[in-house]
């Protein structure tokens, strides 16, 4: 009786997945700076949170300039807090409007200032040389396919992290325990082992879509104080962004958004994600776009998510403090 139950739960989680991903969920454009503006242009892109209402954006520009902006988020209401989801259509992750989870209001101005630009030669042809940035670098893909470089913020000088054979890739990201993911304008995604670059799965084309071109990784709190690593992948042509994750040791489609807008398919080249908010970014040649809010995961600040550790000790310790107080009572 216990072996049915413990398979019945089973497969209803695997059905439940396979439920959420047949329903897309919103996500909702919030900012579009263009080249009339303070974005020089340019392809693939990657953020880097500086605190709750500003971040860096990263920005390939002709496989040659790899430019910094900073965006910065402001408290246009006047309410004293920063809300990045607020949005006039924004329903929350319970997709249910009129609940606790919805940010609907008007959205916050946010503006984008140019900081520094560096010629980096090693960066590979715009829209093939995706960007994973942290504070003290800018990581991307090189002129040499399947290498991954890093460029020291400081020190502005380039130096090979990842040694490989030639392999087509063209868009990064970096899970939080350190791995390496890459992915190909075939959908396929890989991992890199430490020696080689190994195939994780290929993800099913989206409707009008096909041209893989945005791939982002990230911990994702699944339960309270509980996260683990998904892998979201975006395509040139299709306003879709899918959520994968091992289900069964199975890289699984568990969800699935889309933009509601003007009916308009975005053209993008590149993913990343931070900033502000949590929230996406993809550039398309004149254009880098703001997306999020919705039923979309935000990252949490640098990808840095409480360690299990350290949530079990500070459990243990209050139950401790609990304990001795009763025996003292």
């Amino acid at each position: 009786m216990k072996r049915l139950l413990i398979l019945f739960v089973a497969v209803m989680f695997v059905m439940g997945f396979a439920v959420n991903a047949s329903a897309d969920k919103n996500y909702y454009l919030f900012a579009d700076f263009t080249t009339s503006g303070a974005f020089l242009g340019g392809y693939d892109v990657d953020a880097y949170t500086i605190d709750d209402h500003s971040g860096y954006l990263y920005v390939n520009r002709n496989g040659m300039y790899l430019d910094r902006y900073l965006v910065t988020l402001w408290d246009t209401d006047g309410d004293g807090v920063y809300e990045p989801n607020q949005h006039p259509d924004n329903i929350g992750p319970d997709g249910i409007s009129g609940t606790a989870d919805d940010a609907v209001g008007p959205m916050e101005q946010r503006t984008l200032t140019w900081k520094d630009t560096w010629t980096v030669t090693q960066l590979d042809t715009a829209s093939t040389g995706e960007l994973y940035a942290t504070g003290d670098a800018v990581y991307f893909l090189g002129e040499n396919e399947g290498d991954i470089y890093r460029f020291d913020l400081a020190l502005t000088t380039t130096s090979v992290v990842v040694d490989a054979p030639t392999k087509t890739l063209s868009q990064l990201g970096r899970a939080s325990d350190g791995t390496w993911y890459a992915s190909s304008e075939s959908r396929d995604v890989w991992s890199w082992s430490g020696t080689a670059w190994v195939s994780e799965f290929t993800w099913a084309a989206f409707p009008g879509g096909g041209h893989g071109d945005g791939l982002e990784v990230f911990a994702v709190e699944v339960s309270p104080g509980v996260y683990e690593d998904h892998v979201f992948v975006s395509d040139m042509y299709a306003d879709y962004i899918g959520e994968y994750a091992k289900v069964g040791g199975v890289w699984t489609e568990i969800e699935r958004y889309v933009y509601p807008g003007s009916g308009a398919t975005i053209v993008v080249e590149g993913m990343g994600a931070g900033g502000i908010g949590g929230h996406f970014w993809a550039t398309g040649s004149n254009h880098l776009y703001e997306f999020g809010g919705g039923a979309l995961p935000p990252e949490e600040p640098n990808g840095v998510v409480p360690e299990p550790t350290t949530m079990l000790l500070l459990g243990t310790g209050l139950f401790g403090l609990a304990l001795y107080r009763r025996r003292r009572s």
